[in-house]
């Protein structure tokens, strides 16, 4: 694909980024279980952006670098865990 298209994609791509957090905005306050489904597929690009699967979420890569002893995920998962209890063991797929 020649580089000016990919710039395309990219300019768009930034516009679906801001558009998308102010619906998750909207979603926090209106509709919660729409937020975390917009959460949910952020935490997907962040993986595949990471150069990893994109259907993995980084909360179980997370945990599967936590049950191999790697200090990333390990410190990764505290923070998931304090704000959603038993977040990486749940997201093990």
């Amino acid at each position: 694909m020649p580089r000016w298209k990919l710039a395309l994609l990219w300019a768009l791509c930034q516009l679906a980024a801001v558009l998308t957090a102010l619906r998750m905005l909207w979603a926090v306050l209106c509709n919660p279980d729409r937020a975390w489904t917009i959460g949910l597929a952020y935490d997907r690009l962040a993986n595949a952006a990471a150069n990893d699967n994109e259907v993995q979420t980084i909360s179980s890569r997370a945990a599967k670098a936590q049950q191999d002893g790697k200090r990333w995920g390990c410190l990764l998962c505290k923070v998931l865990d304090w704000i959603d209890s038993g977040h990486c063991e749940k997201s093990i797929e």
